[in-house]
């Protein structure tokens, strides 16, 4: 059962009736007020305020000409069930849980409202009504979009082309966005600010990594819970910002391990937890940049030991259920300026 969206109208229901079309249903609220039920889900018509103008034109008609609040036109859930009461009563009872659709909105014809929807797309209405979060640098809805939360919507091929056209946007979460599609993958390409890309639980392997490689702001990537051997991240080798990688739970091997450890500015890594071997972490001894690695939950032994004192930059490791002994650890402990975290601490 959905929760269906009720116009408030400053007018009685007895006068409404007589402007309203045929198909109207009207609720008596009060001497000078009344509710019209426009039968859309109510969530559904706040995201999109241009296109709800135009329904309450529609449903409303010619009674609309008699609503007389400044403010616009009050929505509010018909689970609300309001008492009865005069207008401005109920304007206060129910305005938290509404929202206004603004008279100059209201004022426009069919063909400014569809522009002005049209409008709205391109400033992350389309995003709102996916049920996304947007974070924009600075205040008011026109501020520029720098961060998108999509994670577990269902984005068409036209929202995704909306999505690419973002060219402030620094942070996107794609995780369990199923529709993602190859072609959606290329079209995020274009996106030369983004600095950081998740893509967890989505069924993509190392081929699709190579749709990344024009992303050349992109210094954070979140792979986890896919199909990605590792091989893959060769394509991304010229990437000049790409600096942190996320992979645990996923078909992760040695030789991939080895193409990871051929990135130039890697700094953080994140393995936890995957399959790779002493082989596989061996690679990354004579990393120069690596900073930070965590390998819980790997088949690493004591013989790993030697390549990790050996990395130059290594500043923590992260080393919860291995097969590294006390003694390997300890010997891990002694390197000045290296932070060793274990199950036990």
């Amino acid at each position: 059962m959905s929760i269906d969206a009720v116009a408030l109208l400053h007018v009685s229901a007895a006068r409404a009736r007589k402007d309203l079309p045929d198909s109207a249903h009207v609720i008596q609220l009060g001497p000078d007020a009344c509710g019209v039920s426009l039968f859309q889900k109510h969530l559904g018509l706040e995201v999109r305020p241009a296109q709800t103008a135009a329904i309450l034109q529609q449903v409303v008609g010619a009674a609309l000409a008699l609503h007389d609040d400044p403010r616009g036109v009050l929505l509010y859930p018909d689970v609300a069930e309001p008492s009865p009461a005069k207008y401005d009563a109920l304007v206060d009872s129910l305005e938290d849980a509404g929202f206004w659709i603004e008279s100059d909105l209201l004022s426009k014809s069919s063909e400014e409202l569809e522009e002005a929807d049209e409008d709205d797309d391109r400033i992350g209405g389309f995003i709102d009504r996916l049920g996304g979060l947007i974070q924009r640098e600075g205040k008011g809805r026109t501020a520029p979009i720098v961060a998108v939360d999509l994670h577990q919507t269902k984005p068409s091929p036209e929202d995704f082309r909306r999505l690419s056209e973002i060219s402030t946007l620094r942070v996107l979460d794609l995780r369990r966005v199923a529709t993602l599609s190859l072609r959606a993958l290329v079209q995020l390409g274009k996106l030369q600010k983004l600095e950081r890309l998740t893509l967890d639980e989505l069924k993509i392997g190392d081929d699709e990594l190579s749709l990344l490689a024009k992303m050349s702001s992109l210094s954070t990537l979140s792979v986890v819970k896919t199909r990605i051997q590792g091989k893959g991240f060769a394509a991304l080798a010229e990437l000049p910002a790409l600096k942190e990688i996320v992979i645990g739970y996923t078909p992760l091997d040695d030789r991939g391990l080895r193409d990871i450890a051929k990135l130039p500015h890697l700094e953080v890594l994140k393995l936890a937890p995957s399959n790779v071997t002493d082989v596989g972490v061996a690679h990354l001894g004579k990393h120069r940049r690596l900073r930070e690695l965590d390998a819980s939950r790997t088949r690493i032994t004591d013989a790993v030991v030697p390549a990790l004192l050996e990395a130059p930059a290594l500043e923590r490791v992260t080393l919860c259920t291995t097969a590294i002994s006390a003694a390997g650890l300890a010997r891990l402990r002694k390197r000045k300026g290296l932070e060793v975290v274990t199950d036990a601490n």
